[in-house]
């Protein structure tokens, strides 16, 4: 597909800039990415190679204007993919995350790059900089100690390949979420069972059986429109209770199992933080978050149950 076509390389011009949605194909997205990620790593490149001293325009803000195509096209992807996606749709994901993964792997691991920025970060305070200036500055800064930026070559490598095996294990558990999610079907030809429910409801879901080949009844799914209306309507306590379970059930056993993937991602976001000097992932993810750590968020907790209980 060529480029000359991708409206992601050659955006209509929506007012206020908005995502052209409407012109948008599957197809778009990997030549699209493949794209952004070439011209990125150019502008990369050129920021490493500047025999000038860091700067925030020569070296944050180029970073950062570098990367607006590729965020574009991943932004848009990942927001489709839990908005409105099918199976083929989340396939996709297989592809598109692990490439994302390389990409900032190669940056936030790169020692010249981070070099750059650590000199414009010591010299934050020095510098004629705005407010939001140092914050973008402060932002890249963490951003790259937080991806192992300090660690030495080997421990580089080991969190390089723990990032690659976690961006393909992310989207294999959306998939069978969304695959387990779509198996589920909960077909009545007994009207009664339907007391309480808004007449779209019913509507809704009589259309569905006769999409699923159902000749009469009215079949309910997991998805929101349907599974929403019988939660809050329905007088049926059963069918409530059927639909509940369900879905507090889906992916955990079967054929879409996610059991196996959690227990996955739990063991290597733990490796990856402890081998960045933290006791556990949740600490390494308050980092960038305001609680700021477990304590707090225990705390917080803490004050939360002593209200209410």
């Amino acid at each position: 597909m060529s480029l000359d076509n991708n409206p992601f390389i050659n955006r209509p011009k929506h007012k206020h800039g908005a995502v052209p949605f409407d012109v948008i194909e599957l197809g778009h997205f990997i030549p699209a990415l493949d794209h952004a990620i070439s011209e990125a790593e150019k502008i990369l490149e050129s920021i490493k190679s500047n025999p000038e001293s860091p700067t925030f325009d020569n070296t944050a803000l180029k970073m950062e204007s570098g990367t607006e195509l590729m965020g574009a096209v991943a932004h848009t992807y990942f927001n489709l993919m839990s908005a409105e996606s099918d199976n083929k749709f989340k396939e996709l994901a297989q592809e598109i995350s692990p490439k994302l993964s390389a990409f900032n792997n190669k940056v936030l691991l790169d020692s010249k790059l981070f070099a750059r920025v650590k000199t414009l970060y010591k010299n934050r305070d020095k510098d004629d900089l705005t407010s939001e200036q140092k914050r973008l500055i402060e932002e890249k800064y963490t951003e790259f100690t937080l991806n192992g930026a300090l660690l030495n070559d080997s421990d580089k490598e080991k969190v390089r390949k723990i990032d690659e095996e976690l961006s393909k294990l992310s989207p294999k558990f959306s998939q069978n979420t969304l695959n387990a999610t779509n198996d589920f079907t909960y077909h009545t030809e007994d009207e009664n069972e339907l007391s309480g429910l808004p007449d779209m409801a019913k509507e809704q879901a009589a259309e569905t059986a006769k999409k699923k080949k159902k000749d009469t009844g009215w079949m309910f799914t997991l998805q929101m429109p349907s599974y929403i209306p019988v939660m809050q309507y329905a007088d049926n306590r059963e069918l409530r209770k059927t639909l509940y379970k369900a879905r507090s059930k889906v992916s955990f056993g079967g054929k879409y199992d996610n059991k196996g993937i959690i227990k996955k991602i739990i063991a290597l976001r733990y490796e990856k933080a402890r081998i960045l000097g933290f006791e556990e992932h949740a600490e390494y993810t308050l980092q960038k978050r305001m609680a700021g750590s477990t304590v707090n968020v225990n705390n917080f907790l803490d004050r939360l149950y002593k209200i209410y209980y």
